[in-house]
């Protein structure tokens, strides 16, 4: 996705309209994970995609020509390179959700490191304005909950061969 988010929030607070992140927690990380790492799911690595910490909002402009969403989201495996992550692995636990203008369009299961990554695959309806990406906690607040969005981004219609020109054969 090379797009830029119209605007992000995440843990942490607002201050005259700058969005501050908590500590240990940095805004949306595009091209790496959250921490600065490559992207990882499942041993996999990704060159594309968003790294965020749960809970976070990304949200983006839809145009008129976009048809679909799609992505691949699952749980970062930054905690696995460590020497106690076996003792931390447990805690990251994620849902991620996806609305259009403000409406439910699609939502994992409680997504946890081990699990196989999640397919997002969306209608755009047309006219639709925003699309927000959040990631969040599973209930059981945001300790080491490091979340990937990867292979992200917009299906974009085919031309029709009346808006493209071209004329139909005979």
């Amino acid at each position: 996705m090379n797009l830029t988010p119209v605007r992000v929030a995440g843990p942490g607070h607002t201050y005259a309209g700058q969005a501050r992140f908590a500590a240990h927690s940095g805004p949306p990380q595009k091209d790496k994970s959250n921490e600065g790492h490559p992207l990882r799911l499942r041993g996999v690595k990704y060159e594309k995609g968003w790294g965020v910490h749960a809970t976070n909002q990304m949200i983006f402009e839809l145009k008129p020509e976009y048809e679909r969403f799609v992505a691949l989201v699952g749980v970062d495996e930054h905690l696995l390179g460590v020497s106690n992550g076996s003792n931390v692995a447990m805690h990251p636990s994620v849902v991620f959700k996806v609305f259009i203008d403000g409406r439910e369009a699609a939502a994992s299961p409680v997504m946890r490191i081990a699990f196989t990554p999640w397919r997002i695959d969306v209608k755009i309806p047309p006219g639709s304005k925003i699309i927000s990406l959040a990631t969040m906690d599973a209930g059981d607040g945001n300790q080491e909950d490091r979340a990937n969005w990867v292979n992200c981004g917009f299906i974009v219609k085919k031309p029709t061969d009346a808006s493209s020109g071209a004329k139909p054969a005979p």
